[in-house]
């Protein structure tokens, strides 16, 4: 399980709605390096503490104020 804040829960919205074609999901590291390198204005990654990321392994569910919002992949 992965708590999510707003600001996060904004950005999976707007994945989740296509507002950010041609993303549709959160950005995998080598993506965020490539986008960095391109100066792409909006990396779209989703940031978790030490702990979180360790636990995490294969399909995680997102949660944001105690309720599930969405499900991710890790890679």
């Amino acid at each position: 399980m992965i708590e999510i804040n707003l600001y996060k829960a904004i950005e999976l919205f707007n994945l989740q709605h296509g507002l950010y074609k041609p993303l549709y999901r959160f950005m995998s590291k080598e993506e965020l390096e490539r986008v960095l390198d391109y100066d792409f204005p909006i990396p779209i990654i989703l940031s978790v503490d030490e702990k979180t990321f360790r636990e995490a392994e294969g399909k995680e569910d997102i949660y944001f104020e105690g309720e599930k919002v969405g499900e991710i992949n890790i890679e």
